[in-house]
């Protein structure tokens, strides 16, 4: 049997804790040439595999430091045995190691090795640097780690529209379900911020910005499996976000042209037209992204797209619409609604000819062109106007 005060038993006291400081003193001795180099980045550069080593063991090897320390005073332990030397060159060169982590950080005392390493894996990960094409996506996936915080609500994201957009839509209008929206809508804000965050992250160390385009070259492909790298649940989120974009911009197109809605109005939009089938008359309630005029805009572009015959009651509500989109007059939607009312208006001023005999008895007769009628003044600069001509245009006809 071991005596007591043999290295043999100190080992067999601390339960493992000797090899992990043996581990470390092994590691800090690679590590602290590298960060006491005079060309310490391109040192650490290609360590980064070490550095995240001793980062990620270091709270682990503190208490195996403490624990040691506190048998050693309380059983005696020989000042010459293998473990209490370990345990003595692990101490020295962790404060060397910090000591020379703060001054390449340029902080202030105070930080332990771990949170100091945190800080300094995360420096040389996102240092600005040119990215050779063989070492793209290796990069990639040491600069998102699948652990990054932001990439938990933009996954979430990439889920949500994945669920709803995977299949092709039935008709260009199709909207998604006011539930369905919800849940979109919850997880757009969060998720859009994380991404755009993640692609600066990117953009910061990517002098060339050949990664980054290599990285958006891939999103526009469909993924074919779940994601589970960084890179891989960055390029399932970016791809299913601009799939939804594109999907809920077509709908709006199709139920809202020649007027485009901008992005802030993109889900107050989507409300108001998924609680229209509960009410064909469901208004359009003004809010911070979505002022008077733009309101009017949008009402009067969707009464538009019907395309039906109107009765006399049925002017008064487009005409209210007409004066309140005349408040965007400065627009460049107004100017697309107003050409799309005129060339209305232009069509319904034609006069409809007289039944003309077939050609070949006709030969030279022409039927007679009167000058179509002048449009009133009100009509030439404001969208009420244009609409108040339309209605008094279709009195013989309905448009």
């Amino acid at each position: 049997m071991a005596p007591a005060d043999s290295d043999a038993s100190y080992r067999t006291r601390l339960e493992g804790r000797a090899e992990l400081l043996d581990q470390a003193r092994g590691r800090y001795r690679e590590l602290l040439p590298k960060v006491t180099a005079f060309r310490w980045r391109q040192q650490l550069a290609g360590a980064a595999a070490l550095v995240r080593a001793v980062r990620e063991a270091q709270d682990a090897v503190d208490e195996a430091v403490a624990m040691a320390e506190r048998r050693a005073r309380a059983e005696g332990w020989r000042p010459d045995s293998e473990v209490v030397k370990s345990l003595r060159e692990v101490k020295t060169l962790r404060r060397a190691l910090l000591a020379a982590v703060h001054r390449r950080l340029k902080a202030h005392a105070g930080l332990t090795l771990g949170e100091a390493l945190r800080r300094l894996e995360q420096r040389l990960v996102t240092e600005p640097r040119l990215v050779l094409p063989g070492r793209r996506w290796e990069v990639a996936e040491e600069v998102l780690p699948p652990a990054l915080p932001e990439l938990g609500p933009a996954l979430a994201l990439g889920r949500v529209a994945e669920a709803l957009f995977a299949t092709p839509p039935v008709e260009a209008a199709a909207l998604p379900t006011p539930a369905e929206l919800a849940r979109l809508e919850a997880a757009w804000a969060p998720g859009t911020a994380a991404l755009a965050a993640l692609w600066q992250r990117l953009m910061a160390l990517d002098l060339a910005g050949t990664l980054v385009r290599f990285l958006r070259s891939h999103a526009r492909a469909r993924p074919d499996r779940a994601p589970k790298s960084g890179p891989e649940q960055l390029l399932f989120a970016e791809h299913w976000r601009g799939v939804a974009v594109a999907r809920l911009d077509q709908a709006l197109d199709a139920l809202l042209s020649p007027v485009r809605p901008r992005e802030a109005e993109r889900f107050p939009l989507l409300r108001w037209l998924a609680r229209r089938p509960l009410g064909t008359e469901a208004r359009l309630e003004a809010e911070a992204s979505l002022g008077e005029g733009r309101v009017g805009l949008f009402e009067l572009a969707l009464a538009l797209q019907h395309g039906k015959a109107r009765a006399p009651g049925e002017w008064e509500p487009l005409l209210v619409r007409a004066r309140r989109a005349d408040l965007a007059r400065d627009e460049p939607d107004w100017t697309a609604l107003h050409q799309r009312l005129s060339a209305l208006a232009t069509v319904l001023r034609a006069p409809t000819p007289e039944r003309l005999p077939p050609l070949y008895r006709a030969r030279t007769r022409m039927a007679p062109t009167p000058p179509p009628p002048r449009p009133s003044p009100l009509a030439a600069d404001s969208l009420e106007g244009l609409v108040e001509e339309l209605r008094r245009l279709s009195s013989p006809h309905q448009t």
